[in-house]
């Protein structure tokens, strides 16, 4: 195969084998980066295919997507707790695929002066109608509107496996951000449980196939943790919080999700690897 370019680490990246099974955007070819580690989906990317996609999935439809602000609100506070000591209200601040407003609403509520941008006119309607400033964007660097070096927050939120280029989007978000300026992130990492679907995949097709299924759900890559935190520290931040710790979404999370972060979290602590299905990061802007 020839060299493709990775999506997680932006870099050229030789793939010797590709790896085909159904997720939930269909019967799709996979490969893994030679570089960082990341499986990535090999697929153009196409703006209205990912608007006509994300319409149809949970969070792009008002009834669910509502639903989602909710089910979530355990995650928003952490991010906020987390924010909180070193950018506090009334800083400003920029959520990345919002959504329906869920930490949005969440963040003006403790203070902070918020707006966002989405792919799903939907979306910015109904954050619209909360007087919340939003807009249709598919990158940072779409966002005319605001000034480089104006805010003091970025925040993307189960988001950025969604972009054709992570280290463009780092680095639109680098420019946005004020000297100093903070990004939080809530990511996957279920890499580590691509790699058990293969190995299972060789024992029970049937089994393995829904392990890949559960590890990459209709995302375009599927990166470890360490090599996104390499990637962000490459474009200019430091990274002072990352974590599984927070990034649970809800008290009412399924029981065993809830047990994966417990202990993904106590390995985490001791340098064991990452083994919970997300993280939260916090990056300050270093230069």
């Amino acid at each position: 195969m020839d060299d493709v370019r990775c999506p997680a680490c932006g870099e050229q990246s030789s793939a010797s084998q590709t790896y085909v099974f159904k997720s939930a955007r269909g019967q799709t070819p996979w490969v893994r980066c030679s570089r960082c580690s990341a499986y990535f989906l090999i697929e153009r990317y196409d703006f209205n295919v990912e608007v006509v996609h994300t319409k149809k999935a949970a969070w792009g439809r008002e009834d669910s997507g509502t639903e989602l602000n909710m089910f979530k609100q355990r995650m928003f506070r952490s991010v906020i707790r987390l924010l909180r000591p070193c950018c506090p209200p009334p800083a400003s601040l920029l959520d990345v695929g919002c959504s329906y407003g869920g930490f949005l609403l969440e963040a003006q509520k403790a203070g902070y002066r918020v707006c966002g941008f989405d792919i799903v006119p939907g979306a910015i309607e109904y954050v619209s109608s909360h007087s919340i400033p939003a807009e249709i964007a598919f990158s940072i660097g779409d966002l005319k509107r605001i000034p480089d070096g104006s805010l003091d927050v970025i925040t993307c939120l189960d988001a950025n496996y969604y972009w054709p280029d992570q280290r463009a989007e780092l680095r639109h978000a680098h420019a946005k951000l004020k000297r100093g300026g903070f990004l939080a992130m809530r990511v996957v990492d279920k890499s580590w449980m691509f790699s058990l679907g293969l190995l299972l995949r060789g024992v029970s097709k049937k089994s393995g196939e829904k392990m890949l299924r559960s590890a990459v759900n209709d995302h375009r890559f599927s990166m470890p943790l360490s090599s996104l935190l390499k990637v962000i520290r490459d474009n200019g931040f430091e990274v002072t919080y990352a974590s599984p710790r927070g990034a649970l979404h809800s008290d009412q999370t399924r029981l065993p999700v809830k047990l994966s972060f417990a202990l993904g979290t106590a390995l985490w602590s001791i340098g064991a690897g990452m083994f919970a299905p997300g993280a939260l990061i916090l990056a300050r802007k270093s230069s």
